[in-house]
C-alpha cells in the first residue's frame, strides 16, 4: 500500500463561530424539531433514546451537522420498510442519501482495551478497523435500490476517537491494516509494506485482481463524537454506483484511492495535501421562522 499527496489544494474552513450546544442537548432538540414535520420518525427516534441513547445522539449530531451547512436533510427511515435515515437535497448539487451508524464505546473498549477515559501516560491499543468493516457491510442492504450517491455515517463517541477514526486510522481502514512482508531465502529480496485487503471497505482480491465492492456506499464519513463537535474525516469509493459530490461537504479531507490498480499495488492519496479533520460544532436543531410561516418543512 502506499500513500501520496496530492496537488489539489483546498482552504481549511474553521468551524462555524458562535452559540453550541451539548450533545445531549443536541437530541432532544432533534426530538423537539420532529414533532410537528415528521411525528413518525419522532416516535422512532424517541425509542431510539430510550434504548440506546448514544446511537441516538449520533443521528442527531449527524442530522444538525448536514442542516447546518446547508444540505437540507429530511428524515427518511421509515419503521418497518427501513433505508437510509435522511434524504439531503442541497440548494445546488445533486441530492444524496445519509446512513447514521454508532460503534458502542463497549466495542471500542473489548476491541482496544482502550477505557473510555483520557489517562496519562503512554497508552498502546489496538485498531477498530474490523468494527468499522462490519457495520459498513451491515448497512449496504440499506443503501441499495437507490439512483443517489449514498454516504455512511459511521461514529465513534469514544473518548480516544479522534486517534481511532483518525488519518492513520482511515488510510489502514481503506485498504486494510498494513503488513510488512520479509522475502526468505532469498538475499536480494526486501521487506516491504503489503495489504491483503481483508477489511478494507471497498476492494476485494478474487482471481488474483482487486475489485471493487460495496458499490452501493458512496462514501464513508468516520465521524468522532465529542461533547462539543462532530470531526469528520472522509473516504470515497474508487467505483461507486453513484459518485457523491465532495463539494457538498468541502472542509472535509477525502483519502479516495488510485483506481483501477495498476499491478497489485494498491496506493491511497488525500484530496488535499494537509489533512486535518473537519470539526463541526454542536448546534441544535429547530424549525425556522420561514419554515413555521409556510408550512413547508
Amino acid at each position: 500500500m502506499e500513500n501520496r499527496g496530492n496537488s489539489k489544494n483546498r482552504i481549511w474552513v474553521p468551524p462555524p463561530q458562535g452559540s453550541s450546544t451539548s450533545l445531549s442537548g443536541v437530541a432532544d432538540s432533534y426530538a423537539t424539531f420532529l414533532e410537528v414535520p415528521y411525528p413518525t420518525q419522532r416516535t422512532k427516534f424517541k425509542q431510539l433514546l430510550r434504548s440506546n441513547r448514544s446511537a441516538a445522539e449520533a443521528e442527531a449530531a449527524v442530522f444538525s451537522l448536514l442542516r447546518s451547512q446547508g444540505l437540507n436533510p429530511i428524515p427518511s427511515d421509515s419503521p418497518g420498510i427501513g433505508g437510509p435515515d435522511f434524504f439531503c437535497m442541497p440548494k445546488s448539487g445533486a441530492s444524496f442519501s445519509v446512513e447514521v451508524a454508532h460503534i458502542d464505546n463497549s466495542a471500542v473498549e473489548e476491541r482496544t482495551g482502550l477505557k473510555n477515559d483520557l489517562n496519562e501516560g503512554l497508552q498502546s491499543f489496538s485498531g477498530i478497523q474490523q468494527n468499522l468493516w462490519a457495520k459498513a457491510n451491515s448497512k449496504v442492504k440499506q443503501l441499495q435500490g437507490q439512483n443517489i450517491a449514498s454516504v455512511l455515517a459511521i461514529c465513534v463517541s469514544h473518548s480516544y476517537s479522534p486517534v481511532l477514526i483518525g488519518k492513520t486510522a482511515a488510510e489502514w481502514f481503506m485498504a486494510g491494516e498494513p503488513m510488512i512482508s520479509v522475502p526468505v531465502g532469498n538475499s536480494e529480496g526486501n521487506p516491504c509494506q503489503v495489504a491483503d485487503l481483508h477489511g478494507a471497505p471497498f476492494l476485494k482480491i478474487e482471481c488474483g485482481t482487486v475489485q471493487a465492492v460495496r458499490e452501493e456506499i458512496s462514501a464513508i464519513l468516520l465521524c468522532a463524537l465529542s461533547n462539543v463537535q462532530l470531526s469528520v474525516i472522509g473516504m470515497l469509493h474508487p467505483s461507486p454506483f453513484v459518485p457523491f459530490d465532495i463539494h457538498q461537504l468541502p472542509e472535509v479531507p477525502y483519502l479516495k484511492l488510485v483506481w483501477p490498480v495498476q499491478n497489485g499495488k494498491v496506493c491511497c492519496e488525500w484530496v488535499q495535501c494537509e489533512v486535518r479533520a473537519a470539526e463541526y460544532l454542536h448546534q441544535s436543531v429547530s424549525l425556522t421562522n420561514a419554515e413555521l410561516a409556510s408550512g413547508h418543512f
